[in-house]
């Protein structure tokens, strides 16, 4: 019984995920499956397609922090949460 239950465990993850045989056919939209020499170009894409091209992106990158006596400025403290905000948005497992 044990070694049928693992079974149908494996079959209903094996249903969840979508085989991709490389990055370029990832469509980052539910579980992607990439061999693992696709690791590097993974990260690329997704850095490419789900962060630089995030119309702000270059805005907050760009743009000159000062740092006070009285820390951040309310607008450079906005900006600085959005660009953190942007990367966990963005957090994948590779």
């Amino acid at each position: 019984m044990r070694g049928s239950r693992a079974r149908g465990d494996a079959d209903r993850l094996a249903a969840l995920l979508t085989p991709r045989p490389t990055s370029a056919a990832l469509a980052f939209d539910g579980v992607e499956l990439v061999p693992g020499t696709e690791r590097e170009a993974v990260l690329h894409r997704w850095v490419q397609d789900r962060i630089v091209a995030l119309p702000e992106w270059n805005q907050l990158i760009e743009h000159e922090y000062l740092l006070g006596p009285e820390g951040f400025s309310l607008l450079d403290d906005a900006r600085l949460t959005a660009c953190t905000r942007t990367w966990r948005a963005s957090a994948c497992c590779a």
